[in-house]
């Protein structure tokens, strides 16, 4: 090639010199490069060591190390050991948490990082499920101790055979129709897992999990011409999906005293007949299935006598005292927290009503009235001003072709109800609910380019706000992230013709009906780098021509094979090989492949 003829032991000779020069530029990119970055997870309360790892042959060597917490020199301590490349924590506390490095004591050079994550294994769960229905039942979970660290949920139930609980939140599942009355116990188990641990609990339920809500729009008052009379009203909860009829307690009493007096009923509304004229009463409802379950929580209380009257603020709001025929063509004199109420442009009188023309927060508080120049009051009345809810801004999103979940903003004491239904169909189907009423999950029943308005009513005390938002499923899809199956390779031969790492994924937990729904995936190593994988529901990649001794950072990302919808967000991050733990930048790398084709090689 060069005009001249060369024996094997010179090529050979040649060969070892163009591996040493690569290997030469091998090691001064690693020389000049940033240790990675690795996490360690300890217990608190028990010892832990962690040790000096640097990836580079030459740093192993280094005989004195030295430590440092979130940049800060450590030293030896009560606590703390530390002999060269080993620290020894004698009992890992909260405090503990933060990023230690050791340093070559000479130059100052970092060796190591890792960010170190006290915390507890779990420990215990504490599951409750409840039906508002005999047909959507919603389990929540929650750990008996703090971990301190991420701490995923798993939930599948038991009903003729094992399936998902659909997880919603992170501390909750809906069950939809679940079967309550069948021969089969209802069972559901949850796992709880995070890095330094796992554990489980199985739970069997019977209809006693069946718990209404409380009963809605409780109204009480005195009933005209016999104020000895209160008529008290109610309607069942609207999430009572069910056919099953539901009985009813009614507590009452004197504002005044503590002892409630219980009348049980099987109709929505009763009279009570021995309130004493002219004391305020306080009244409450809650419900209960005709048969199985809980009773439900009390209704809020509703105030007879002591009117309690909700306003807006910046409004106009009027007052009534008692029925008209309470005038008698008198004037009536107003008291607001005990004093004298005075009369101006904000706030006029005509017969029986007090009318405030711009609300503010001082006009809050308990008014009474009474007829001028007795001292009979006539009426008293409790008023509350505040803002109704603000406009719900709602976002939704798809994680499967089966179900969408919406969320939006939450409000203190509001009231939401959700209802959907699709353009091309008049029926209307109630959206359920997750957490605290501000999350709703639905089952899409049309195709990907049907069309679904979702209505979502929020209400307080002081009014009701709608807002609406019209979907398709084709817009909103967006898987949850693949899960990467982390593969540690042994090692890489010392001089293998192509060395090749090998990637293994397994498709979203949610994404139901992979064989009649493919997937697509695309992969991304070293934040810079995107592949597109051939084929669909194809669950592993290779790379190849990598360079030994260099970490590769791998994610996935997947979207539906129909192109409907948007990529999901990248995996958790990962690195391969895993029995390194130095990484060259993509610059460094592309720098070493051209110096190797120069040279006619590959990497050694």
């Amino acid at each position: 090639m060069f005009g001249w003829e060369s024996n094997g032991a010179d090529q050979m000779a040649c060969f070892e010199k163009k591996c040493i020069i690569v290997t030469a530029l091998l090691l001064t990119c690693w020389l000049t490069t940033a240790s990675s970055l690795r996490f360690l997870y300890g217990e608190i309360g028990l010892p832990f060591e962690m040790r000096c790892l640097p990836a580079s042959t030459a740093d192993k060597v280094v005989v004195v190390v030295v430590w440092r917490l979130n940049g800060s020199a450590m030293h030896n301590s009560s606590d703390l050991f530390i002999q060269s490349t080993l620290l020894r924590l004698k009992k890992v506390a909260l405090s503990n948490r933060g990023e230690y490095s050791c340093h070559d004591a000479s130059t100052g050079r970092e060796l190591d990082r890792v960010n170190f994550k006290p915390g507890y294994p779990p420990h215990s769960i504490n599951v409750s499920c409840r039906c508002k229905d005999y047909s959507n039942c919603l389990c929540t979970f929650h750990l008996n101790r703090e971990t301190f660290l991420p701490t995923n949920y798993t939930a599948v139930y038991w009903d003729k055979s094992f399936k998902d609980c659909l997880t919603e939140s992170k501390d909750s599942c809906l069950i939809r129709n679940v079967n309550l009355f069948s021969v089969e116990m209802f069972t559901l188990s949850v796992t709880a897992v995070n890095d330094l641990g796992s554990t489980n609990v199985t739970a069997t339920y019977t209809d006693n999990i069946v718990q209404p809500d409380p009963p809605e729009n409780v109204t009480a008052h005195r009933v005209k011409n016999a104020k000895s009379s209160i008529l008290v009203t109610w309607q069942e909860p609207s999430t009572w999906n069910s056919v099953m009829q539901l009985k009813y307690e009614m507590d009452y009493k004197p504002n005044q005293t503590s002892s409630w007096q219980t009348v049980e009923l099987n109709e929505n509304h009763f009279t009570i007949t021995d309130a004493r004229q002219g004391e305020p009463y306080v009244v409450r409802v809650h419900c209960h299935d005709i048969f199985l379950g809980r009773w439900s929580e009390w209704s809020p209380q509703v105030y007879v006598g002591t009117k309690q009257v909700f306003g807006v603020l910046g409004s106009e709001v009027t007052l009534k005292c008692g029925f008209p025929e309470d005038t008698m063509g008198g004037q009536f004199v107003w008291t607001l927290n005990g004093s004298g109420l005075t009369l101006n442009g904000d706030v006029t009188l005509r017969q029986n009503r007090l009318t405030l023309n711009n609300a503010s927060a001082q006009h809050a508080g308990s008014y009474s009235c009474s007829l001028a120049g007795t001292n009979d009051a006539v009426d008293y009345i409790l008023l509350n001003l505040g803002s109704m809810p603000k406009t719900a801004k709602i976002q939704c999103r798809a994680v499967n072709y089966i179900h969408f979940k919406c969320v939006w903003s939450n409000e203190n004491k509001i009231n939401f109800k959700a209802q959907y239904r699709f353009l091309d169909n008049d029926t209307v189907v109630d959206c359920t609910l997750l957490g605290g009423g501000n999350v709703c999950i639905g089952a899409w029943l049309g195709s990907p380019s049907s069309t679904l308005e979702l209505r979502v009513s929020a209400s307080n005390s002081f009014g009701v706000t709608n807002s609406s938002v019209q979907l398709q499923l084709k817009t909103i899809l967006r898987p949850e992230h693949p899960v990467v199956l982390q593969t540690c390779p042994s090692g890489l031969s010392p001089r293998p013709s192509r060395p090749s790492v090998s990637v293994r994924w397994a498709s979203p937990a949610s994404w139901r009906l992979p064989e009649v729904f493919p997937l697509q995936y695309r992969l991304r190593f070293n934040v810079t780098h995107v592949v597109e994988v051939s084929g669909y529901n194809t669950y592993s990649y290779t790379l190849t021509g990598v360079a030994p001794g260099i970490q590769y950072a791998i994610q996935v990302a997947a979207k539906d094979a129909a192109n409907n919808g948007e990529w999901s967000e990248w995996s958790q991050l990962i690195t391969l090989p895993c029995n390194q733990a130095t990484s060259v930048s993509a610059l460094q790398f592309i720098i070493l492949a051209f110096v190797a084709s120069l040279l006619g090689l590959e990497f050694c």
